[in-house]
């Protein structure tokens, strides 16, 4: 989220310089630039997301996995005692 909202500072300082630009070709470049910049930044949060998303699903799968496990258990121990 926070690299959301970089992305949006460049992009408005992006603004600011157009505005102040000698002439419109430097402008046009520095805006390039920047937005390219903003677009990088942007790509990164996607994948830092991505990545988070998977390491969220793969803990939870972890868990689900010991809570069958302990469950089977408990069933065992509940057959066994009542043998």
């Amino acid at each position: 989220m926070r690299k959301f909202v970089l992305a949006a500072v460049v992009a408005t300082s992006a603004l600011g310089l157009v505005a102040c630009a000698e002439t419109a070709e430097d402008a046009g470049e520095k805006v390039d630039a920047m937005t390219a910049e903003a677009a990088e930044t942007g790509e990164k949060a996607v994948e830092a997301g991505g990545e988070a998303v998977d390491k969220a699903g793969e803990k939870a799968n972890d868990l689900l996995e010991k809570a069958i496990e302990k469950g089977e258990e408990a069933i065992d121990k509940k057959i066994d005692g009542s043998l």
